[in-house]
């Protein structure tokens, strides 16, 4: 979420409107209530608490990171919240080793250094 203000406590509920895609706001009061995220009414205003609705909207994407990379998950959901491309590419690539499809065994030194890489 990068056109969020980190340092804001608060996220109206229009806001949250714009990152779900929809522009009802019911919908974002019944994913909140559903989600167990109070709203409150300041005002003529609807907040809701900015932390608590980014790590809902966070958790499938976590849940995916430690379901496929269970040894380097904090690291990779560090990348996304970074948005560092490169180091998560480097990162997932180091988790998955390169699988030898026809289980041969390599005789020369060149051969052995070109199935390593």
């Amino acid at each position: 979420m990068s056109s969020t203000k980190k340092n804001e406590k608060f996220i109206e509920l229009k806001e949250l409107c714009r990152i779900m895609k929809t522009t009802d706001l019911r919908s974002a009061t019944r994913w909140c209530k559903e989600m167990k995220i109070p709203i409150l009414v300041i005002g003529s205003k609807k907040l809701t608490y900015r932390f608590l609705v980014e790590a809902k909207l966070d958790n499938p994407i976590i849940t995916l990171f430690k379901e496929q990379y269970p040894e380097s998950w904090d690291k990779l959901y560090a990348c996304y919240l970074n948005n560092e491309r490169l180091e998560f590419v480097m990162t997932t690539e180091a988790d998955t080793e390169k699988p030898n499809p026809m289980n041969l065994t390599p005789k020369s030194d060149f051969a052995k250094k070109f199935l390593d890489e």
